[in-house]
């Protein structure tokens, strides 16, 4: 019934960690929970409409979901997805007027503009929409206009997202500067107060991951609940974000088997594991490369895309996209990805844990490098990805940062994997996460405030 391998200090260690960290002033959820709520009110006003990948199908989605739509086509938003109409209003002057003054009767919710309300709709949609449509219904009867509709929505969800991420931080017992990092990114404080179903599929996932977490180093969580918090993933994430299953399954069958046999028959089987493991793979990749542009044109393409430092999707790489470009959104600095790179890693090998099964270990730290793979590499025949389809030379494009960001806190795994360790105080740890995050996200408040509504100059897609 274990799933940690045998350590005489264990239990003191981890209770030691535990009174350590809650004997201090403040404590790093309430850290959050101040940040949070600040920046997420802030943005949540200072964001431009419909400034957030889909930000009209999310709208329109939630409007249809309360049975509140309006025609917004009245005040010149006709388009299914960018910026460019609202960004000239901003430059002409008339955004204030036209978003938030102009007064927009309720309309039959067959007659919304994007049609895909309709079509899309499912019982994943209609959960994740929840709360966003309560905001837009909110909004309306505040002020029947659309600024008025969606900065209540995004009010809302920012109160979900901070509430969640506070208890969900003050539950974790091991990483929780790893969910702190994460949930503060750019990409992800501006997936916390927008209308999109991504906010609920982040907050889902690191319920699950502190659920596995847990059971993992500190074996207080249950196999129901982490089951539970499974089935909820299943239903109601993103279809990338399913990849966390496998850790569940593997905390699974650990429990319901005893962890030491399984250990000694996987070490005295793991060649022939690792061979079977490795036709599996090769023979998976084949099968995929060739149905998504051939072996050679789909291997190139991966290499090219994971390589590049710069190109129309991702603005300023694969990487800063998970860390701080969001669609048509402001970013951060290119620089910045070196600062974030470097307190992540401080995150990850700073934190004393005790040592588990490197099977965990193995499987839980390459579930972030799998989404990369599997995701990007889904997207080689997406549609808008190239003007000239056998161009190998070409990157793949269409997938964003917010793909993979919320998987960054399986990292955590990195330290069993390669039995290292960084020596630094919990306390000095702590502030230089915090003050991190806190500087970023000033200096995307900054970013944004001047670029866009003293320059003028829309974000670089």
């Amino acid at each position: 019934m274990e799933i940690i391998n045998n350590e005489s200090n264990f239990s003191n260690e981890c209770d030691f960690n535990n009174k350590k960290h809650y004997s201090k002033k403040f404590r790093i959820e309430k850290v959050f929970l101040f940040l949070s709520l600040f920046f997420g009110i802030i943005f949540s006003f200072i964001f431009p409409i419909f400034y957030e990948g889909d930000a009209q199908f999310h709208f329109d989605y939630a409007s249809y979901q309360a049975n509140t739509v309006v025609n917004r086509e009245l005040v010149g938003s006709t388009s299914s997805f960018g910026y460019d109409q609202e960004f000239n209003s901003i430059r002409e002057g008339d955004y204030f007027q036209k978003y938030f003054v102009n007064k927009l009767d309720l309309i039959p919710r067959e007659q919304v503009k994007d049609k895909r309300a309709i079509r899309n709709k499912s019982i994943f949609n209609d959960v994740s929409h929840f709360f966003p449509a309560l905001g837009v219904l909110i909004g309306y009867h505040i002020y029947p206009s659309i600024g008025s509709m969606i900065v209540t929505a995004r009010l809302i969800m920012v109160f979900i997202y901070s509430i969640s991420f506070y208890f969900i931080l003050k539950k974790a017992c091991f990483g929780k500067n790893l969910i702190f990092l994460t949930a503060c990114t750019p990409v992800m404080i501006i997936e916390g107060f927008s209308l999109s179903y991504d906010s609920l599929s982040f907050i889902l996932t690191m319920a699950l991951f502190t659920a596995q977490i847990n059971k993992i180093y500190q074996k207080k969580t249950s196999i129901t609940f982490i089951t539970l918090i499974s089935i909820a993933v299943f239903f109601f994430t993103k279809e990338n974000m399913k990849i966390t299953l496998l850790l569940s399954a593997v905390i699974v069958i650990a429990a319901l088997t005893k962890t030491k046999n399984l250990s000694k028959a996987i070490k005295k089987n793991k060649y022939i594991l690792i061979s079977i493991g490795t036709v599996i793979i090769v023979t998976g990749y084949i099968l995929f490369s060739k149905s998504h542009g051939g072996i050679l044109n789909f291997s190139l393409r991966m290499l090219n895309t994971l390589l590049s430092i710069e190109n129309e999707q991702y603005t300023r790489g694969v990487l800063l996209g998970i860390m701080g470009d969001y669609t048509a959104s402001y970013s951060l600095p290119w620089w910045c990805l070196y600062g974030y790179s470097i307190v992540y890693f401080l995150s990850i090998f700073g934190e004393i844990r005790p040592k588990i099964s490197p099977l965990i270990s193995y499987i839980g730290g390459s579930l972030f490098f799998i989404n990369l793979l599997g995701t990007t590499g889904l997207y080689n025949t997406f549609s808008n990805t190239f003007r000239q389809p056998q161009d190998i030379t070409q990157v793949i494009g269409g997938q964003l940062g917010r793909y993979y960001t919320p998987l960054l806190p399986y990292f955590i795994f990195f330290q069993n994997i390669f039995n290292f360790r960084i020596l630094i105080t919990e306390e000095t740890l702590n502030r230089i996460v915090i003050l991190w995050t806190t500087f970023c996200l000033c200096l995307l408040l900054f970013i944004t405030i001047y670029f866009c509504y003293i320059l003028r100059i829309p974000a670089p897609i």
